[in-house]
């Protein structure tokens, strides 16, 4: 109920919230399972609505969930609006009548997701606690009778939210048939009171430190804006520094993330861990920082609303695959339109089958939840107009059937999707902080970086036909094409990340404005693209405003830019010009608007200027071609949308047709349709807004676009089982960061952190393992996900009970500390530690880190209870530590390995040959498309072949009657393997622990400590 188009917010529009997932709708399929025998189970996709029992008598229930029962509804969100109901008056709380709800939902099939109540106070707390009201930026107080009208920074709210949803989560968190939580609703309105500006100038003051380092970033001698003590730093951003309007953006982010992780832990504190946590989204609203705040989440949800007009497919996808982007990973449709809305100029209903074929144009995109606001409008209230599935007599209004088709559909096509997600080898970055800093400063009034953003991504998505839209510091390299266009905030670490992608072999194209500003919202002094300069071989010497259009010509054709054009300036190395300015306002005539860089295997490319949509879909054919991206299924209608949806070894293509006229798709290869049945076909009709899920015949896979086997090998690496965190194992704890002052190279230090199991007793010496480039080992989302691992294989007693410590390479203090996207190679002593061949970083290991450990925990000193690891150079590092002190380590797990001659890693396995054997155990992973490296002259170079050097390695190794085990597969380098291997690998290293077979030791055979003989 949202009005995406003009992005306003309003008090009177009744929206709900979504709720996110934590094992995605595998776990809503579980549960359902678990129901009564009578129930029809679940589909996936998963349809639903939003469901308000306390507006209706109890009566009425019964008859509701009958209808929604047989239009295939299996999900209904209650509660995001009930405060008053459930809490009539301070500390009494009513959840029966909820109870009572859930459980006759139940009966019909239908899941429910319990929505907190926090985005609509009831009367009696806001009378009470007025400074629980939220103040408007000029001033005035918020009054009751809306939603929102709570200040989202004070503490007295934090409190009675926690109350509510603590009280909540007592009684529904063990609910069986509650599968999630939506936090809120479409929270974002800011409150501009003294206790926000007193929590923003504090903020600074922890962010900053000193009021010289703020004057510093912020350049406060321009207008004489030097700030003297922390009190003089105002509330609000319209008509300041730059840098504090930034700074405010990340502020009101701040403060959000702490005001929906009040929620979230009162609720992780008594649900059950299969009950997922979300909250729904408004699409591109930009009041806070969306990447952010769902981190806290198990997935993200949005509310998808056209209102005025019909759907623009493109539009409306950028936005999907931006909600799928903010976790990389399948999201929920929390509320969509049912026909019409009530809060636009011209309310008008979608036309006959387009709620459909809107429906299923999500689910291509990664949605696995469709869920209508709202199943019956109130009698009276702000939102009386709005569409529903029901009328206010209780019987179905016309749009039911169309509805309840879209449940049999979804039914049918549960076995074709179940499992998959979308996947894509473009993707386009967005960032928040770029998108305030040209707000801000747009310099011209029609520069929306939103709509330059879809200036890319219209031509792309529909050449490629699959798009990802991610953070800028999202994994880029399973992408052969990433576009940036506007990414004007640029810091030096996303700096480092695009280069590195780039030297890694992708294409990396930016759009105009990008690389203007650093973290602080300053101007580069290096001028455009900041950082990337040198990588680009070339700059923007100046930019300009247009009023008028300047003509551009070249590869792309004959085109024009408006709004924005830049030139561009080349320093001769090799940037090769695509693109020309005519004549135009006389600075720009004859410069270049485009240019092009070869990097290795790699490109760079700088589109200066916003280009016509004629010339841009010229542009984006030249991008997909010289990247090597073919479209995801083929040549298809215009108005012909193609979405395709892989995993657990199935490949399945959506076709939907926007338009009003037929349409006839010639398919690649025969398909099976999937919602019309029948045999294989080679072609299909689409009727005016018709729909049909394709699945390759016989299950093989079809797409032209599915890398080859050089290329985009580590796609074919799913997640292990073990990697995930499993409902009723015990959950170890990550303690840390801690920092280790090191001897062995004076003058850096160490970051570790600690994982210490749920089954760790002090009493009893724990083995332990260490992990090197510990945060890329530990990211909760990242390919390893080693404290998962550990606490599913400790719980069945496949591994012993051990401490594991994950340690960074040393830095200095100045220097930053690297993160899984970042190793730090360049910014760190990683090559130096990580890749010589002494014992340097052994005594780091065994001298400095030892004593800590066994200072604070009994871990056995045992070097056969040892083990380290590490990937890369981090893997050869680890060899190193158990070659040079096998009395303290004697298992290690490498990685892609670099026995590579970077500073003579090479020789060990001439070494290990000429060496007596030590009692070491080894498990070697690589892949052979790994780095098979090239001298500069283009000659092969074998002593840095990563493969090759593993192999040779292993050959030893075995030569010399080394415990060793190995698995060579087709990843490239990187740690895409160890998502399917690395529990495995744990098993094997650890498969001769010890194992009691006392008839009376009931700690070991129960799960549950120890228990008396029967």
């Amino acid at each position: 109920m949202t009005n995406l188009a003009a992005f306003t917010r309003r008090t009177h529009s009744c929206v709900p919230r979504r709720h996110s997932w934590r094992r995605l709708f595998s776990t809503a399929l579980l549960l359902l399972a678990a129901l009564a025998a009578a129930q029809p189970s679940a589909p996936a996709p998963l349809l639903g609505t939003a469901w308000y029992p306390e507006q209706w008598p109890e009566s009425r229930w019964e008859a509701d969930l009958q209808l929604m029962q047989n239009a295939g509804i299996r999900m209904v969100r209650v509660g995001e609006f009930a405060w008053s109901t459930m809490e009539p008056a301070e500390g009494q709380f009513r959840f029966e009548w909820l109870e009572r709800a859930v459980a006759l939902a139940a009966k019909h099939g239908i899941v429910t997701v319990v929505g907190t109540p926090t985005a609509a106070p009831p009367a009696w707390l806001t009378q009470k606690y007025p400074d629980t009201l939220k103040t408007f930026e000029h001033g005035q107080k918020a009054t009751h009778g809306g939603r929102e009208q709570y200040s989202f920074t004070s503490p007295r709210y934090l409190q009675f939210c926690r109350r509510i949803t603590e009280e909540m989560a007592k009684r529904f968190g063990k609910n069986p048939n509650v599968v999630g939580w939506q936090i809120d609703n479409e929270y974002g309105d800011t409150s501009w009171d003294e206790v926000t500006r007193h929590e923003w100038q504090d903020w600074l003051r922890e962010k900053y430190g000193t009021l010289s380092n703020l004057n510093e970033h912020w350049t406060t001698s321009y207008w004489s804006e030097t700030i003297t003590d922390w009190s003089q730093i105002p509330l609000g951003t319209a008509d300041n520094n730059p840098g504090l309007r930034l700074e405010f953006r990340r502020f009101v982010t701040a403060m959000y993330k702490k005001y929906q992780h009040n929620e979230v832990e009162a609720i992780r504190a008594h649900a059950e861990p299969r009950q997922f946590i979300t909250s729904n989204f408004m699409g591109w609203y930009d009041a806070f920082d969306h990447y952010v705040l769902s981190e806290d989440l198990d997935f993200a949800s949005w509310d998808n609303y056209v209102g005025r007009g019909h759907l623009k497919a493109l539009d409306n996808g950028i936005v999907h695959d931006l909600t799928r982007g903010l976790k990389r990973k399948n999201f929920w449709v929390m509320e969509t339109q049912p026909g019409f809305v009530n809060w636009s100029p011209v309310n008008n209903a979608l036309d006959r089958g387009e709620v459909r074929a809107m429906a299923w144009h999500a689910i291509g995109h990664g949605a696995d939840t469709v869920s209508y606001w709202q199943w019956r409008s109130a009698l009276s209230g702000q939102e009386q107009y709005h569409g529903t599935l029901v009328g206010a007599d209780g019987t179905p209004v016309p749009l039911y059937d169309e509805v309840a088709q879209i449940g049999r559909e979804f039914a049918k096509a549960s076995d074709a999707l179940a499992g998959t997600s979308p996947a894509s080898a473009v993707a386009i970055l967005h960032s928040y902080d770029s998108r305030w800093a040209i707000n801000n400063q747009r310099h011209h009034q029609d520069f929306d970086p939103e709509e330059l953003l879809r200036s890319y991504y219209r031509p792309l998505r529909a050449l490629a036909q699959q798009m990802d839209v991610v953070n800028p510091m999202a994994p880029l390299a399973q992408y052969k094409l990433v576009v940036a266009p506007g990414l004007n905030v640029l810091p030096a670490e996303v700096g480092r990340h695009l280069i590195e992608y780039v030297n890694g072999g992708g294409h990396l194209v930016l759009g105009p404005r990008s690389g203007m500003k650093d973290d602080w919202n300053a101007l580069w002094p290096e001028r455009q693209p900041g950082p990337l300069v040198p990588l680009l071989g070339g700059r923007v010497e100046q930019w300009y405003a247009l009023d008028e259009k300047a003509p551009a010509t070249g590869q792309w054709g004959n085109g024009a830019a408006s709004i924005w054009a830049e030139q561009l300036g080349s320093f001769g190395t090799g940037a090769e010009t695509l693109m020309t300015y005519g004549k135009s306002n006389g600075w720009l005539d004859g410069q270049p608007a485009a240019i092009s860089r070869q990097v290795g295997k790699g490109r760079i490319t700088y589109i200066a200027a916003w280009l016509d949509e004629t010339t841009m879909r010229s542009a984006a054919e030249w991008m997909l071609r010289i990247s090597g991206v073919q479209p995801a299924f083929g040549a298809v209608p215009e108005g012909v949308e193609v979405s395709r949806r892989e995993g657990n070894g199935k490949e399945a293509f959506i076709l939907v047709n926007h338009t009003k006229d037929a349409k006839s798709v010639t398919l690649p290869r025969a398909m099976s349709p999937v919602l019309a049945g029948g045999e294989p076909v080679t072609s299909i009709e689409l009727p005016p807004r018709g729909v049909e899920v394709l699945r390759p015949a016989g299950g093989a896979a079809i797409s032209q676009n599915r890398p080859a086997a050089s290329e985009n090998t580590d796609l074919y690496y799913p997640l292990a089982p073990d990697a995930v965190p499993r409902d009723g194992v015990p959950k170890g704890e990550i303690r840390g960061p801690f920092t280790l002052p090191s001897q062995a190279y004076p003058g850096t230090q160490h970051t570790y952190w600690i994982y210490v199991p749920a089954q760790y007793d002090p009493a009893t010496p724990a083995s332990l393992m260490i992990y090197n480039d510990g945060q890329a080992f530990m990211a909760p989302e990242g390919d390893v996900r080693a404290q998962f691992v550990m606490n599913n294989l400790i719980y069945r007693r496949e591994i012993p009970v051990m401490i594991a410590v994950f340690i960074n390479p040393g830095r200095r203090p100045d220097q930053p500390e690297p993160n899984p996207g970042d190793w730090g190679d360049r910014d760190t002593n990683r090559p130096t530690e990580y890749n010589t061949l002494d014992d340097k970083y052994a005594r780091v290991i065994v001298d400095e880190l030892l004593p800590a450990l066994y200072k604070d925990y009994n871990l056995s000193k045992d070097p056969e209870r040892h083990g380290i690891g590490g990937s890369s150079s981090g893997a050869i590092a680890a060899f190193t530590v158990a070659w040079e002190r096998p009395d303290q380590f004697r298992k290690v797990l490498s990685n892609v390995g670099s026995f590579t001659n970077i500073r003579g890693g090479h020789a060990y396995p001439d070494i290990i040959r000429k060496s007596e054997t030590k009692p070491i155990r080894v498990f070697l992973v690589d892949g052979r498309n790994d780095n098979r490296s090239l001298k500069p002259d283009g000659t092969y170079d074998q002593t840095r072949d990563w493969f090759y050097q593993n192999v040779r390695m292993q050959q030893a190794l075995t030569e010399k009657g080394y415990d060793v085990n190995y698995s060579w597969g087709i990843q490239r380098h990187g740690q895409k393997m160890l998502q399917t291997v690395f529990p495995e690998m744990m098993r094997w290293l650890w498969r001769d622990h010890g194992v009691s077979t006392d008839v009376h030791d009931m700690v070991e055979r129960s799960f549950n400590g120890a228990k008396k003989q029967p």
